[in-house]
């Protein structure tokens, strides 16, 4: 099953022309992209906040990135998940995993997002896909704004 974010930041199309666009020397250096995705006040939970596109090889170096988020939320109910989506796990040889990364970060409070899943550390991807921040816990009440600072690697 082919999947793609929701919302993704505005030099992406959100569909599959975007891994040409994926950013990343493939030669092992290190890159850092800027990225910044609007979140509508509208959002289901499930819904997915497409950061960067991926190719095969693709790491996240987790220490060096750093996420935003606004207020997303006039209670205290929605939650955010930071991880990848392939577009076709059964191309990739192993499924998405939407919270590698984190899990259940408040969307309350405008603030840096912690990457603090120990199940991304050491991943690299086997396929195209998407780094994704998707939205749990409850709908989104107040629209907002995703920025992140991504630092990645491709392998040699």
């Amino acid at each position: 099953m082919a999947l793609l974010p929701h919302a993704v930041p505005s030099k992406y199309a959100g569909t599959v022309s975007d891994f040409l666009k994926a950013p990343g020397i493939k030669d092992g250096s290190l890159f850092q992209r800027y990225e910044s995705v609007a979140v509508a006040d509208n959002s289901s939970v499930g819904t997915r906040l497409g950061l960067i596109p991926f190719t095969k090889g693709f790491s996240l170096a987790q220490g060096a990135t750093q996420l935003h988020v606004t207020d997303l939320d006039t209670g205290a109910t929605v939650t955010l998940n930071v991880g990848y989506t392939y577009y076709d796990s059964a191309v990739a040889g192993e499924a998405s995993d939407p919270d590698a990364f984190a899990s259940l970060l408040s969307g309350q409070t405008a603030a840096l997002l912690s990457l603090d899943e120990h199940a991304g550390l050491g991943w690299t991807a086997k396929g195209d896909g998407w780094l994704t921040v998707s939205i749990a816990g409850a709908a989104v009440t107040t629209a907002g704004t995703l920025k992140g600072q991504i630092a990645g690697t491709y392998a040699q």
